[in-house]
């Protein structure tokens, strides 16, 4: 920490400097002054985190010092030092917000104590800090996903950072990399010329996300480099044994082209189903010719009655991996008339997004079993996995404005009124009930442990009003969170 010294007397000023080095080696007393006028001409040019000043110096005291600088510099903590135990003198610190008020002769071990408990709150303030960054990050994100899912206008979601896109030429690009963090990812993205591009973490699907502007002029020739660098990046990390895939939309312009941009390098991950060693996948219109015509899907659903499946399965890896690359909307066409053989379910309970499988044989797989299951059991093991994933997914997201409907059109693919009514039977309560549940014992911890005020514990909990919060609160626990904090005995 950096210490300003402020004292009349030299002496007394030296003493104060040694106790501070011998504290901590690595701090560092850049400001000794014999009077106040001086410390706050220092404080214009330096930074400083505590003053420690005695009250009695000629000009500008320690009592006017200690208010000046909680007006012009609120972050700087100020301990005043004085040979008179007066209450007039403490009321006056203490109106003043110092952190302590010590008495000369000055002991090592009070100024010790006090530095201690300045340092630890310092250390806890930019804890705080950082977790308030981590959620408003994250938040962003969210809000951002949301939007690209078509559930938000783009005049209430967009950031300041996309606002070049609305007129240029863009594509967006979807980026799955198992094994790699997605702080790892976006610092192998900036070393691939993609410092100055938008770059957010899709929470409700795997990987990133990533939309790039082009700029009018030269849109085609930065969006064939770009494509060249998502092409080195995907093979860099294969050669490392971490499977990739980039799905690459589409040149487009326009707002209203953005979600179509994400929507599209998201499908085009899907084709490495079809070829795992590409990498680099680009989604394109050519709807190209059926992969199955109707004899082979009849053919298949004759296999798979007769319980034949490693044939239906043979007889669909001939036909769906092709010696020329697939497109999205051929591989998306045989899917769903895969998904159409499976004749004893309930489509909108088994639909699950392409890119959910790892590689054929595991979508085959699944659509064998589906196919060829009976009765109810398989179903409700299926649909209980969901909600408990759904359950651990609010858990880790709570503070996010998250929708069953969302959820719903977007990861699970699903009739909303058929997932609310799974998660109801399986939870014993509506989503909306549980989710306010987790935000109001997340916050109950958060107070009782009384370290943010309630505008903040508000905040962590995914309240943007506080008044909101505390009518929430008092709804649910009958008290306010006030009490809560207060009065522990009480719950």
């Amino acid at each position: 920490m950096r210490f300003a010294v402020a004292d009349d007397v030299l002496l007394a000023r030296k003493a104060v400097e040694k106790l501070i080095l011998e504290w901590d080696r690595d701090s560092t007393v850049c400001c000794s002054c014999d009077n106040g006028d001086e410390v706050l001409k220092v404080l214009e040019d330096q930074k400083v985190d505590v003053l420690v000043t005695d009250i009695r110096m000629p000009g500008l005291n320690g009592i006017a010092l200690s208010e000046a600088v909680r007006q012009r510099f609120p972050s700087v903590d100020v301990v005043l030092v004085s040979g008179y135990a007066t209450f007039d003198y403490a009321r006056a610190a203490l109106h003043n917000g110092v952190r302590d008020y010590l008495l000369k002769p000055l002991k090592r071990e009070d100024l010790f104590h006090t530095l201690d408990a300045i340092k630890k709150a310092r250390a806890e303030e930019k804890r705080q800090e950082d977790l308030l960054r981590e959620v408003q990050k994250r938040a962003g994100s969210f809000l951002l996903l949301r939007y690209l899912s078509g559930e938000e206008r783009p005049e209430d979601v967009l950031p300041r950072e996309m606002t070049g896109l609305k007129n240029g030429c863009f594509f967006a690009a979807q980026i799955m990399v198992k094994g790699v963090k997605f702080e790892e990812l976006s610092i192998r993205l900036r070393d691939l010329s993609f410092s100055r591009d938008l770059i957010f973490e899709d929470i409700l699907h795997s990987g990133a996300g990533v939309i790039v502007s082009c700029g009018e002029e030269r849109a085609v020739a930065v969006y064939d480099k770009k494509i060249r660098a998502l092409g080195t990046l995907a093979e860099q990390e294969r050669k490392e044994g971490h499977p990739a895939a980039v799905g690459v939309s589409m040149l487009l312009t326009g707002p209203d082209s953005i979600r179509e941009a994400y929507s599209q390098a998201r499908r085009a991950c899907c084709l490495r189903l079809q070829d795992p060693e590409r990498g680099l996948y680009r989604f394109d219109t050519d709807r190209g010719k059926e992969l199955l015509s109707k004899e082979d899907l009849h053919l298949i659903r004759n296999h798979l009655n007769a319980k034949r499946v490693k044939e239906a399965k043979e007889f669909c890896l001939k036909k769906l991996i092709q010696p020329d690359m697939t497109t999205v909307l051929q591989l998306e066409q045989s899917y769903q008339a895969l998904l159409g053989i499976c004749f004893t379910m309930d489509m909108e309970a088994i639909y699950r997004p392409l890119w959910d499988f790892d590689d054929m044989n595991g979508l085959l797989d699944y659509i064998c079993s589906m196919a060829c299951c009976s009765g109810e059991t398989d179903r409700t093991v299926n649909e209980g996995d969901i909600i408990d994933e759904i359950q651990a997914f609010l858990e880790d997201n709570y503070y996010c404005e998250i929708s069953l409907n969302e959820l719903a059109a977007t990861k699970y693919f699903m009739n909303p009124n058929y997932l609310s009514r799974l998660f109801k039977a399986r939870t014993g309560m509506g989503f909306s009930k549980y989710l306010l549940g987790l935000r109001m014992k997340k916050a109950e911890e958060l107070l009782e442990n009384g370290d943010m005020n309630i505008n903040e514990v508000a905040l962590m909990v995914g309240y943007t009003s506080p008044s909101y919060f505390i009518q929430n609160f008092k709804k649910y626990f009958g008290r306010t969170p006030g009490t809560q904090r207060n009065k522990p005995e009480l719950r």
